[in-house]
């Protein structure tokens, strides 16, 4: 195959939509639904945007050559292409780094002893200490450092022995290899000995077996090293390593960020009604109430307003029929319901009043008198504020 250019490029979109997807997961389930951003989160945060950084360099290598034989490629843009593969290495150091601590204050949150605790932090401080040599490494292996896109990244005399590059490459991917698989195993052990039901214990080994794929890819990455020593058609014979060098920290992002929002798949669960349990977490489980509580707040409103409409209705019946003579109302009120009916009959063990009649007498036919009355008279209208409403409502419908 002479052009290999479309695989850096498929690899590169799949891992930043997945990353970005599963990144954006954990941000909406630890700043919104837990309510609980800490510095491992940050630092993923970080890491995605710099791991973006690195796939946007790898695009943009892949535009001016990346792939492709030198013989198929202009001077100016195999040098283009030159430049941005020594970025994409540079922001590949920086991202897997970033990784690694992340994952392990991802860790430390679940330690429970302290024998675990110092050696996840002994583990950290060591990885991000060796990465940053690694990467002044890199930034040096040739003097100038614009030798390595201008002319050749073995050009003899201004860059490093053979020899000395690649045994310094194969220690930093064997360093980063024996580091992914202790962040793997170690978990196992802190899993097994906490108290949770088995069910809860398979997942987490299922998402720490996603984890594995990617230290997998570190492995199989490590055959691909030895590349970097070819001068001659540089792009072309790197393509495998620039490949696993994007799989590797993609799904290492991908399967953190799955196992940092692991409450919110159970909520998306609970959602969708597979599961009858939602997370147990104390803010998420104060949110529910309050979420709760504004549901019940706008039902309530809703039926106040139902209410209210109800309630308009029946007045403008009753005072169309308070403006004649021969007719009577009934109020009857029951808790917070009242009814008005045609007066048929009185009596006297009715507790309510027959009063129609006497407003009809002493104001006549003046029905807007006679609103008002039988409006201050309304067991529901005893407040002023409500009572001025109703008749401004009453005021314009008639």
């Amino acid at each position: 195959m002479d052009d290999r250019s479309s695989q850096v490029l498929t690899i590169a979109i799949i891992s930043i939509v997945v990353t970005w997807v599963t990144v954006g997961f954990r941000v909406y389930c630890r700043a919104w639904v837990l309510r609980s951003f800490r510095k491992d989160d940050t630092i993923a945060l970080v890491l995605q945007c710099i791991f973006s950084m690195y796939l946007t360099t790898q695009i943009l290598g892949w535009k001016y050559g990346t792939g492709k034989h030198r013989s198929a490629l202009s001077p100016a843009d195999y040098r283009q292409a030159m430049l941005w593969w020594f970025i994409c290495e540079l922001l590949y150091i920086i991202s897997t780094c970033l990784l690694k601590i992340s994952l392990g204050l991802f860790l430390m949150r679940l330690a429970t002893e302290e024998s675990h605790m110092w050696f996840l932090r002994v583990l950290t401080f060591g990885t991000a200490l060796f990465g940053t040599a690694y990467f002044f490494m890199v930034v040096f292996q040739c003097q100038p450092p614009k030798t390595f896109w201008e002319v050749s990244p073995r050009a003899p005399g201004k860059c490093w022995n053979d020899k000395i590059v690649l045994s310094l490459t194969f220690m930093a991917s064997a360093v980063n290899c024996l580091t992914d698989w202790t962040f793997v195993t170690l978990p196992m052990c802190m899993v097994y000995s906490m108290n949770m039901p088995t069910r809860q214990k398979v997942l987490v080994a299922c998402i720490l077996g996603f984890a594995a794929i990617g230290s997998t890819a570190t492995i199989v990455r490590m055959f691909y090293v030895y590349k970097v020593l070819e001068g001659n058609d540089f792009l072309y014979e790197t393509t495998d390593l620039a490949i696993w060098s994007t799989v590797e920290p993609g799904i290492g992002i991908a399967a953190l960020s799955i196992a940092a929002s692991k409450p919110l798949w159970r909520y998306f669960l609970f959602w969708l009604g597979l599961s009858a349990r939602g997370p147990n977490n104390r803010a998420w489980v104060a949110r529910n109430q309050v979420n709760a509580q504004r549901a019940s707040h706008l039902r309530n409103v809703a039926e106040d307003g139902e209410r209210v409409r109800r309630l308009r209705v029946e007045y403008a019946t009753n005072a169309s029929l308070a403006s004649r003579p021969s007719s009577t109302t009934h109020i009857v009120t029951s808790g917070a319901h009242t009814e008005i009916t045609p007066w048929t009959q009185t009596s006297s063990q009715d507790k309510a009043e027959p009063f129609d009649s006497d407003l009809v007498r002493q104001h006549g036919h003046d029905s807007s008198r006679t609103r008002d009355s039988v409006l201050e008279r309304l067991p529901v209208l005893q407040n002023g504020f409500l009572v001025s409403f109703f008749k401004s409502i009453t005021m314009n419908s008639s």
